[in-house]
């Protein structure tokens, strides 16, 4: 009797679909959402990349003294550039090399939001390998970006992706000057 209750089961194809349906519908939506998700995160990657581009463009290509607020308006141009409006940091320096010393010494650096601060001539020891071959007391602009990236959906931030930070660096020689200037105040520029 369980048997052929058992075989009438097997048999019977009642229902089939939407049990098929049951089991086959969160595997395709996970899968769905992971996509979008992973898709979001190579956007935002992009996003930010163009970002970092275009401020070290715009930053090479001064002639005038920067101050604190170009600084910061580069800040926003890069909030705004990104699709972010929270946790960015900026970090702009200008990077010297000297042939005596066979060392990158740090002309002057300005951070925004970073916890890292200004660029020192110390870091720069251990980031030889970041900058160009470069000719005695030639200069480069030095421009850091990071912001953070937050998976826009809670099931696959808990399963399969975490949120991360984005960061970027770029080495750009000044485009119509030999070097960027900066000054804070009525101080003389860094140059």
């Amino acid at each position: 009797m369980l048997k052929s209750k058992f075989s009438r089961f097997c048999r019977a194809e009642d229902g089939d679909a939407a049990l098929e349906y049951m089991i086959i519908a969160p595997v395709v939506m996970t899968l769905f959402v992971g996509t979008m998700t992973i898709f979001d995160a190579y956007r935002a990657k992009f996003e930010a990349e163009a970002a970092t581009n275009t401020i070290a463009d715009l930053v090479s290509r001064e002639t005038t003294t920067l101050t604190d607020d170009y600084i910061d308006g580069m800040l926003n141009v890069f909030e705004t550039l990104s699709h972010r409006s929270d946790d960015e940091a900026l970090r702009v320096s200008v990077v010297s090399y000297n042939a005596d010393s066979q060392s990158h010494e740090v002309v002057w650096s300005q951070s925004r939001n970073s916890a890292s601060g200004a660029l020192t001539s110390a870091e720069t020891q251990n980031m030889a390998d970041a900058f160009p071959l470069m000719g005695h007391l030639d200069r480069v602009v030095y421009l850091e970006t990071s912001t953070d990236y937050v998976v826009p959906v809670g099931l696959m931030r808990d399963t399969f992706m975490d949120d991360f930070e984005i960061r970027n660096d770029i080495v750009i020689t000044p485009r119509f000057a030999s070097t960027v200037c900066y000054a804070t105040g009525g101080a003389d520029p860094y140059c």
